[in-house]
């Protein structure tokens, strides 16, 4: 055998070998650094159909974390329980609430209770980090009392099911502002817009195979500041269409009165009404985002006029301090910093609105 191909088979031999006991090592060591429990199971025998296609239709989009059925809702987080969100763990309280417990509210505390999806829940990102916390800390050292942040959002939740949520949890939260962040699942249904383009998904999808893959993602996923995205996909239909005709899986006349629901229900708390208009990485583009967008987030802006309520301009804030793409995950969600400048905006806009009344 030629020197050559003798030192070319013994490279590929040596290479496999490594590979090998990498991918067993990795295997070993995943479950310290992934754990078992990361699907979306269907619920209990016997359940309506409905929340069976609500939980078919959103399953690629709540990342594999863990829910349950719920008669109110369709589907909630596990109650009193840690999940995991990417690398992240999320403490589910038994009010099924990402966060600790909730006692009685104290005489002079304020209550932040933020309502919306996976972006609200904070995919991903530590409780610490989520904006509803960064703007309770910065309105504590603002106001000079206790202010605590209540992270309501859940993955896959529009504004009916916020709506239905705060029926249920409003009283043992005891808010005394209620957030209202709901858009993303509300404006689409699920075609897709959060999946990875084709060539990325061929690439990546056998490498998901290999634990060491899976481990070293895990641990280089803190470090990884996503520094492109891309849009939405085209789709047919019309945002204000009949249901079987719409792209948006709540129509916009349907949204309008769930906004104007979870106002009504709100204030019957006790408490006041405020709407975050959530930003993305293409409200950084010039051509601005789709009409999709505009038209739901005008329509906030309407509700929040209509109950005298602050309307929180997420997309306005950042192009003024300095958002840029690496502030997200994604086409939507937020990372670390994306929700320390949402924070900020958040407090500035509770803040000036406590000045005014």
């Amino acid at each position: 055998m030629r020197p050559f191909l003798r030192r070319v088979l013994s490279t590929l031999l040596v290479s496999v070998v490594l590979l090998g006991s990498l991918e067993i090592a990795a295997r070993v060591l995943e479950p310290r650094f992934i754990p078992p429990d990361r699907t979306l199971p269907l619920p209990r025998p016997g359940v309506d159909a409905d929340f069976l296609e609500k939980a078919s239709r959103v399953r690629d989009t709540l990342g594999g974390l863990p829910m349950v059925n719920d008669d109110a809702t369709g589907w909630n987080l596990p109650a009193d329980r840690v999940i995991m969100s990417g690398n992240v763990p999320c403490r589910i309280n038994t009010l099924g609430i990402r966060g600790p417990e909730l006692g009685p509210r104290a005489a002079d505390e304020e209550r932040l209770f933020t309502l919306g999806d996976s972006s609200v829940f904070g995919d991903g990102v530590p409780e610490w980090n989520v904006f509803s916390s960064v703007a309770a800390r910065r309105l504590a050292g603002l106001w000079q009392k206790p202010v605590t942040g209540v992270i309501g959002g859940v993955p896959g939740h529009d504004s009916g099911q916020s709506l239905a949520r705060l029926k249920v949890t409003g009283g043992g939260v005891q808010p005394t502002w209620v957030i209202i962040a709901n858009l993303w699942s509300d404006v689409y249904k699920d075609n897709g817009f959060l999946r990875p383009e084709p060539v990325v998904a061929t690439v990546r999808d056998p490498l998901r195979k290999l634990a060491a893959y899976r481990v070293v993602r895990q641990l280089l996923t803190p470090l990884l500041l996503r520094r492109k995205v891309s849009w939405i996909a085209s789709m047919d239909g019309d945002v204000g269409g009949q249901d079987g005709e719409a792209r948006s899986r709540v129509l916009l006349r349907d949204y309008i009165l769930n906004l104007r629901a979870i106002a009504d229900l709100t204030k019957s708390l006790g408490a006041r009404p405020a709407f975050l208009a959530l930003p993305a990485p293409i409200d950084l583009d010039p051509a601005g985002p789709p009409e999709d967008v505009r038209s739901y987030r005008e329509a906030m802006r309407a509700v929040a006029q209509e109950y005298a309520a602050p309307y929180i301009d997420g997309p306005a804030w950042f192009h003024d301090h300095g958002g840029t793409i690496g502030h997200f995950a994604d086409q939507v969600h937020p990372n670390v910093h994306g929700h320390a400048l949402i924070g900020e905006a958040v407090s500035a806009g509770l803040a000036s609105a406590a000045q005014a009344r």
